[in-house]
């Protein structure tokens, strides 16, 4: 994926919030070539890896929890008033 495409898919999981796409290749003294990929969205993490794909997928999957999470609160306020999903029950939906 190139760096435009990465871009124009991040602008549109951003939903006109801050976002930033990055490419960074650094070179060690023992001539180790390493390729980072970031993605970040305001209000989410920045997210790694060696491709922007993989980048994408880790953003993707965090926010699919946030939004799991935000659904679930509505829900549940709806219901008995505010609560939060424990740890254990957030680890468990990932």
């Amino acid at each position: 994926m190139k760096i435009q495409e990465a871009k124009r898919i991040v602008k549109e999981l951003a939903k006109g919030r801050y976002h930033s796409v990055s490419y960074d290749i650094s070179e060690h003294t023992d001539g180790e070539i390493v390729i980072e990929c970031s993605v970040y969205i305001e209000k989410c993490k920045s997210h790694r890896a060696t491709t922007f794909q993989g980048a994408i997928d880790k953003l993707i999957r965090e926010m699919s929890v946030e939004e799991a999470q935000e659904i679930d609160d509505i829900e549940r306020e709806d219901n008995d008033g505010p609560r939060r999903l424990s740890d254990e029950s957030r680890a468990v939906s990932r």
